[in-house]
């Protein structure tokens, strides 16, 4: 990697962008670039001047430059915020992968740890959750940390976490006693929080098949389960209002 970064640095167009970036002009359109070195020159880019947002026309595209980045840096640098699958007609079932991996994406912008932002146009053109209601609604624990017990459970409740007898995946979490097991929002781990009366005793890492503990760690960031939350007043009144314009189109 460090040789196509010198390389690039090289290049008259690579330092005419550089410039461009440094003197706050965006967003910058870049044309001509074959397919392969895409991924070369990004990752390139996100060396020094992250965070970046690069825009694909496709879905495809912004994955296999995640990969390619990722696979170069040997880390987990590039993130893709993917188009969210829409359904208009009744379905037994819809996914809500989509919707982690967004909410992922920016849970990682926010924490530091991600270089560079890979999305298409079309899921830049759908509404996310505002940088202030993220902040709002991830939740942050530390060793020590004074909580209580119940209020703990009915945060993450209104984060859209499901409560079950065990956690199998991500979006749920599980309460024994003073012992609360859960499977954060674009993580692969689950964590175990240990509670003493009022506060936060630990916070472990598990395997949630053999119940045994992977490492200690001091904090963990639990993101919300989706990207729209509201309040019982303002769900009655979208439901009000949806109620009137159903009735006013059963009169016409």
């Amino acid at each position: 990697m460090q040789f196509f970064a010198e390389t690039f640095a090289r290049l008259t167009a690579y330092q005419e962008l550089c410039n461009a970036m440094e003197q706050g002009i965006q967003p910058i359109s870049l044309t001509g670039v074959a397919q392969v070195h895409k991924a070369h020159l990004l990752a390139a880019l996100c060396s020094t001047h992250a965070p970046l947002l690069a825009v694909t026309a496709e879905e495809a595209e912004a994955r296999r430059l995640c990969d390619d980045i990722n696979t170069m840096l040997d880390q987990t640098a590039a993130w893709q915020f993917p188009s969210r699958e829409l359904v208009l007609t009744p379905v037994e079932g819809v996914t809500v992968s989509y919707e982690h991996a967004r909410i992922a994406a920016l849970t990682a912008m926010r924490q530091g740890q991600c270089r560079i932002i890979i999305a298409s146009i079309e899921a830049l053109l759908q509404p996310t959750i505002a940088p202030e209601a993220l902040e709002e609604h991830t939740l942050v624990l530390h060793c020590g940390e004074q909580i209580e017990r119940d209020a703990l459970i009915q945060k993450l409740i209104f984060d859209g976490y499901v409560r079950s007898e065990s956690v199998s995946g991500a979006g749920q979490f599980s309460v024994r006693g003073d012992i609360l097991d859960v499977s954060p929002v674009g993580s692969e781990e689950f964590y175990r929080i240990i509670l003493d009366f009022d506060s936060v005793e630990s916070i472990k890492l598990i395997d949630p098949e053999r119940q045994i503990t992977i490492k200690k760690t001091d904090r963990v960031f639990i993101a919300p389960f989706g990207e729209a939350f509201y309040t019982p007043s303002e769900g009655e009144y979208a439901l009000a209002r949806i109620r009137e314009e159903r009735a006013g189109l059963s009169t016409d």
